[in-house]
């Protein structure tokens, strides 16, 4: 799972740019495929960088709390 660095919302849902080892990845998830992951697509956009990737497997999840 890889550093989500950006997060856009665009016509199809949420485009996310993410930081891997070979370089930024882009990929967009829709509002349906987030939600049904047990995402909340808002707090996604507003803070993106609590959130991970892994755009092969295309799975987001939030960072677990530290503390």
């Amino acid at each position: 799972m890889y550093e989500i660095i950006r997060a856009e919302r665009v016509a199809e849902g949420i485009f996310l740019t993410v930081i891997a080892p070979d370089g930024e990845e882009r990929l967009v998830f829709s509002f349906p495929e987030l939600i049904d992951r047990g995402i909340n697509a808002f707090h996604l956009l507003e803070a993106p960088q609590k959130y991970l990737c892994d755009p092969r497997s295309r799975t987001v999840a939030r960072k677990q709390r530290s503390g």
